[in-house]
């Protein structure tokens, strides 16, 4: 799974999950995909650990 898969699909399980902060962490990972494509991103390290941590994957 790439990198901009992991964080769309993190994404779409934050959208689940009940509370004020669920959607906004969803829109904020679907932003981060769509800027990951190259290994400078800023941040992409720690939203691809942020996003395998919800998708619960290592």
């Amino acid at each position: 799974m790439s990198t901009a898969d992991e964080l769309f699909t993190a994404a779409a399980r934050m959208r689940v999950l009940p509370g004020p902060a669920a959607e906004p962490i969803a829109r904020l990972l679907e932003a981060l995909a769509m800027s990951v494509h190259d290994e400078g991103a800023p941040f992409r390290d720690e939203a691809l650990a942020t996003a395998r941590a919800i998708n619960g994957t290592r």
